[in-house]
């Protein structure tokens, strides 16, 4: 079942956009957790979509640059999938792209 706030028709949208300060990150769960905050803080303001950066996950890059593509895909894919229940949870459109 939709939730009557995403699928009613709007005249205004108001955008979240972060910005992002990088950070060394040792886990996901780093990662996970400031993404929440930011999440959190736009959800807040009311607004209809979070912009994340392009590479806002690039501090991981170099800690997995040892790791082959496959296991690559596993641990990037894991932040794809975040955006998923975070958007229900706050009724928010997550986007990083």
């Amino acid at each position: 079942m939709k939730s009557p706030r995403l699928s009613a028709t709007k005249s205004v949208v108001r955008l979240g956009l972060v910005q992002w300060q990088m950070r060394s990150y040792q886990t996901l769960d780093e990662l996970f957790e400031q993404v929440e905050f930011f999440v959190d803080a736009v959800s807040g303001y009311k607004s209809d979509f979070a912009l994340f950066p392009e590479f806002f996950n690039a501090p991981l890059m170099a800690r997995y640059n040892d790791l082959d593509l496959l296991k690559e895909l596993h641990y990037f894919g894991a932040v794809r999938n975040l955006k998923d229940p975070r958007s229900d949870l706050y009724e928010l459109n997550l986007n990083n792209e």
